[in-house]
């Protein structure tokens, strides 16, 4: 993530680094980390005039959806703005992997538990949480489809990314072919794994910035990919990516 201090750099080890097998090398910001000493987005001072932000999101794995109570919510004491897709100024489309259609804010349907509807805006967590518990959403569940939970439901209804990444090495079914020929053993079958996420340092967050009238955007985020908070971020607001920082 991104870590900030004033503290004076740390002295580095004086240990003879010879390789990594066999020898523990410290995390390059560990001894911050661990210390104390390294500041995460929370730990930043607020600064005058500060907004924060509340989600509003999705409890149904899919189905058409249409958004409530947007102006109650957004004439509600305090509250600056209530963000939903017709508001996004640059792209609404996002994501890491190609071809890159990932909606930051479900347009017209949701897809899973969990997706961004619209995002309420305030001078305090407090408002901002009361104006996202104001907007309800109405789904039509009759409509909705089943949800695709599993690989092999994915493949039956072509939910499949059509971007695919290959690497071949060699001929695979010539070798099986050949090895049963010559009367080696040969096991077929299907594994099945569970994936998981990686256990995260702290609880996500950003400090978003505008410079120069809205022209220019610095953004203190809780990342180990800055250049993709860039690029997100110039995305959605149409800004140039020289322009974000």
């Amino acid at each position: 993530g991104n870590l900030h201090t004033n503290d004076p750099p740390l002295a580095p080890s004086t240990k003879t680094r010879r390789g990594a097998y066999g020898e523990a090398i410290a995390h390059q910001s560990s001894l911050l980390q661990t210390t104390g000493r390294a500041q995460y987005v929370d730990d930043l001072p607020e600064t005058h005039g500060n907004l924060f932000a509340a989600p509003v999101l999705s409890d149904r794995p899919t189905g058409a959806f249409t958004l409530k109570n947007l102006d109650a919510a957004r004439a509600m004491p305090g509250v600056a703005a209530v963000v939903t897709a017709a508001e996004v100024p640059g792209s609404n489309l996002t994501g890491v992997v190609p071809p890159l259609d990932e909606q930051l804010f479900r347009e017209k349907d949701v897809t899973c538990a969990g997706q961004l509807l619209a995002l309420a805006v305030a001078d305090s967590p407090e408002r901002a949480a009361n104006a996202a518990k104001a907007v309800t959403v109405e789904y039509d569940t009759a409509n909705a489809p089943d949800p695709v939970i599993t690989i092999q439901q994915a493949i039956k209804a072509g939910a499949i990314n059509p971007v695919q990444h290959v690497l071949i090495e060699g001929d695979a079914a010539k070798a099986i072919d050949s090895a049963e020929e010559n009367g080696l053993v040969v096991v077929r079958g299907t594994v099945r794994m569970n994936g998981a996420e990686h256990f995260y340092l702290e609880t996500a967050g950003a400090i978003a910035m505008p410079k120069d009238d809205g022209a220019e955007m610095e953004v203190v985020a809780s990342s180990q990919g800055n250049h993709l908070a860039q690029v997100y971020v110039s995305r959605a607001t149409g800004l140039p990516m020289h322009k974000i920082v």
